[in-house]
């Protein structure tokens, strides 16, 4: 079989919650830290890659992250197999409240809101 033809594969993966920290252990066998990819979009972490000898599938995970993490402040080290992300935890949770106001015709045009009709509250 040839290589383009194997399908991906998930690696397994845990999770350790510490008092300021998650902590991400991905079992790679095979694979080199060139061949692995860390990347974060807002609060979703992927991890991605290939591995080196002939059989190995590309790989992917990913996981969403709690609102305590601090995706800025990711750090990934990779020894004998094993990927671990350290994703420290922000002190608190930011809640911003969202103020609600009347609509105006141009936010019912720019967004075709096509409100429903009036009803009669007696």
């Amino acid at each position: 079989m040839k290589r383009n033809q194997l399908t991906m594969f998930t690696p397994a993966c845990e999770i350790e919650e510490g008092d300021d920290y998650y902590l991400f252990t991905v079992s790679l066998p095979g694979v080199k830290r060139k061949g692995i990819r860390v990347e974060v979009q807002q609060n979703l972490l992927s991890i991605s890659g290939e591995g080196t000898e002939n059989l190995m599938k590309p790989f992917s995970r990913s996981v969403v992250l709690p609102p305590r993490a601090c995706p800025d402040e990711i750090k990934a080290v990779f020894h004998d197999d094993i990927l671990w992300i350290n994703v420290p935890k922000a002190e608190t949770v930011v809640t911003r409240r969202i103020g609600i106001d009347d609509a105006t015709e141009e936010f019912v045009n720019q967004f075709h809101i096509h409100p429903p009709a009036a009803r009669s509250l007696a």
